[in-house]
């Protein structure tokens, strides 16, 4: 049995390496170690680890997880996530218990995975330079790099989410700002956004709880290193600073989501709606967002934001390729992109408007080869929706709280509000500790930085992941576990 449990010990610590490989050997390494942990109890006959209210409320989200998915849109889909979240629930409680157990683990879990990240940052800067990773991955036609995640554009969400967790894990300032430095240099490559963000307030608290003049000078080298990514990268520059101003300047009341973010939003809104108290079931939004009451509803409700009025007499002209184009009578016009219109008529319907080329040719004279009239039109008359309905729809929301809300209803929101409010709480009550005697214990140093990593994700106006995905569960709850320790340690 010692054996084994080293064993799960040595898979714990690799449990960031694997979830670099994709979602199946993490998603199965949790699950072994949580049923296996379970099992363990169940021979010993020793459940004190779940005695708790933390296991409590845990169970509680998963009943109530399971009977929604009895009420769902569709059972069969909706339990695919249901059931098997449990696992995840199991394995928090496991990690906990192996740190009790072996209290050099999170040791090794932190020098692993330092060197995780070094092995990240050789790999990026050869994608960067030559176009290909060792593993011949292609570097994304954005220049985003993303190592060894290949496709998935989640390298600097995954660095953002470990840095915090690995950061006070050991107390040697100098590895803890080589680490920061690094971790900079793999967000702005990854060029994401959230994650350079997560990034910025892991630096900011770092330096609050750790400052001190040696330590300052060592973290702006490493944040100069940092910054100078950003003249090697220049995309990265234009995607992380350029393109969030321009669509702050471009956005209406939402400041800083673009327009797809926004359908989405909107889109689980409408949704939430409809089904208050329970909402459609997990994985609901991926299929019932394309569904067309919703885009009729969201329009109603922002029809004065939405429509395009005529300035002037003229004719609506459909180009080629389906964008169109608005021909005034005073020898002006307006374009308008595909995606973005969707089409008025008399019944004060709004629908997406799909053309047939064919029919364009038997019953609309073509005044050259890249133009249709469609309609005439007269000064002042609404002519359509002027917004990038097609948007609106994806596997996710792109955001927890409308995906908990449109999919799980008031009363998973309920479970949802309950964790926020308690890391906020607890997050708080340290800060505030600093902030009056100016001085932390390296335990509560740790357990600060712990909370961070899983307070980030959870503030509200923030896009997020999908929710329950494999991959973002295991990283998500990671630091549960090592929280659940903390919190029997005090």
């Amino acid at each position: 049995m010692n054996s084994l449990h080293k064993i799960n010990t040595f898979l714990i610590c690799l449990i960031p390496f694997f979830l670099v490989t994709g979602p199946f050997i993490p998603d199965f390494v949790a699950t072994y170690l949580g049923i296996f942990f379970l099992f363990f109890c169940v021979y010993n006959n020793n459940f004190t680890e779940y005695k708790n209210f933390f296991f409590i409320f845990f169970i509680i989200f998963y009943l109530y997880l399971n009977l929604n998915s009895i009420f769902s849109f569709n059972s069969k889909i909706s339990f695919q996530s249901s059931l098997p979240y449990l696992r995840v629930v199991l394995f928090i409680f496991c990690l906990s218990f192996y740190i009790k157990k072996n209290l050099n683990l999170l040791k090794f879990f932190y020098f692993i995975n330092y060197f995780l990240l070094l092995f990240l940052l050789a790999d990026s800067l050869v994608q960067f330079s030559s176009g290909y990773n060792i593993f011949k991955y292609k570097i994304d036609h954005t220049l985003r790099v993303s190592s060894f995640f290949g496709k998935e554009l989640i390298m600097g969400s995954f660095v953002s989410r470990l840095l915090p967790i690995l950061i006070n894990l050991n107390y040697r300032n100098y590895l803890n700002i080589t680490l920061l430095s690094i971790s900079g240099v793999l967000v702005v490559l990854s060029s994401e956004r959230l994650a350079f963000f997560f990034f910025i307030v892991t630096i900011f608290f770092y330096l609050i709880i750790e400052f001190n003049k040696k330590n300052l000078i060592f973290l702006l080298i490493g944040l100069t290193l940092t910054s100078l990514t950003f003249f090697i990268n220049q995309n990265s520059y234009k995607r992380i600073f350029v393109h969030t101003y321009d669509q702050i300047a471009k956005s209406d009341k939402i400041i800083g989501f673009s327009e797809r973010h926004v359908m989405h939003y909107l889109t689980a809104y409408e949704m939430f709606l409809e089904k208050k108290i329970l909402g459609h079931g997990l994985k609901s939004f991926r299929y019932l967002c394309s569904n067309d009451d919703y885009l009729q509803k969201l329009i109603n409700r922002n029809l004065k934001k939405y429509d395009v009025v005529a300035k002037e007499n003229g004719y609506i002209g459909l180009m080629y390729g389906g964008n169109i184009k608005l021909v005034y009578e005073n020898g002006t016009n307006e374009n308008y992109k595909r995606q973005s219109v969707t089409f008025y008529n008399q019944n004060n319907y709004y629908y997406e408007g799909v053309v047939h080329w064919d029919f364009l040719d038997i019953y609309y004279p073509k005044i050259n080869n890249n133009l249709f009239f469609l309609k005439p039109f007269k000064k002042d008359e609404i002519l359509f929706i002027n917004y990038d309905v097609s948007g609106r729809c994806n596997t996710h929301p792109h955001n927890i709280y409308l995906q908990f809300l449109s999919e799980i209803g008031l009363i998973g929101f309920f479970f949802l509000l309950i964790i926020f409010f308690y890391i906020a709480i607890n997050l708080f009550k340290i800060f505030y500790k600093l902030i009056r005697i100016s001085y932390l214990k390296n335990f509560e140093k740790s357990k600060f930085f712990n909370l961070i990593s899983i307070f980030l994700p959870l503030i509200p106006i923030l896009p997020s992941g999908n929710y329950f995905n494999n991959w973002m569960l295991i990283i998500s709850y990671f630091p549960l576990g090592i929280y659940l320790f903390q919190h029997k340690k005090i």
